[in-house]
């Protein structure tokens, strides 16, 4: 959410008289933080998370109005996404999510456009944890920033539930290219002295 919560759902449990879900948290690395949060919602949005360092694994549990506790649910795993650049290639990595019962469909990676929007790149299979991004994008106007989305394979009911990464942002290498020489001689080649750049932004962060 908004890059820097998690938002947490789940189905309601089946007993009659419950009296709160509890709600396990997991660090990528970490421990089991048993009864990090409760509510009686459906939902939570978890803000005490660093969502472009760490991904974090969820389980619910309930309890009832006699202090009985259920067996936690299956687990909920955030997307974490990276990106580093190779050889003028933007390399994008992301753990695999966990644990839809009917598993993940596929991924989506997605690039943020101009106007704020979100266009697909790929469409890639539920085994895929990597991308490699080698074109320049002169089309846009700000930083090149990804977004990746994991669709689950329907369930027996044909429901079809998705789970969304950070959004990491990463340039190539600024540099100019200059020409040494050109020949302005009106046969169509090497007529006009043109600087070109790759990656080039101003102050304000956005593209010349």
């Amino acid at each position: 959410v908004h890059n820097k919560n998690i938002l947490v759902t789940w189905y309601p449990g089946i007993q009659n008289n419950y009296m709160l879900y509890e709600i396990d948290r997991m660090a990528s690395g970490s421990n089991w933080q048993n009864n990090y949060a409760t509510t009686r919602n459906l939902s939570i949005v978890d803000s005490e998370v660093e969502v472009n360092k760490i991904n974090y694994i969820y389980r619910i549990n309930v309890s009832d109005k006699c202090g009985n506790i259920s067996a936690s649910s299956n687990i909920g795993t955030s997307i974490l996404l990276e990106a580093v650049v190779l050889n003028d290639t933007r390399v994008l990595t992301w753990n695999r999510y966990s644990k839809w019962k009917s598993g993940v469909a596929s991924y989506h990676l997605q690039i943020v456009q101009n106007d704020g929007s979100y266009k697909d790149m790929a469409i890639l299979s539920s085994s895929d944890t990597t991308y490699f991004d080698s074109l320049a994008h002169a089309d846009l106007e700000i930083p090149s920033c990804y977004l990746v989305y994991a669709v689950e394979n329907p369930d027996s009911a044909g429901n079809i539930d998705s789970s969304y990464s950070n959004i990491t942002c990463i340039n190539l290498p600024s540099r100019l290219y200059i020409p040494n020489a050109f020949s302005p001689n009106g046969d169509n080649k090497n007529d006009i002295f043109i600087p070109s750049g790759l990656s080039i932004y101003n102050n304000s962060g956005n593209k010349i």
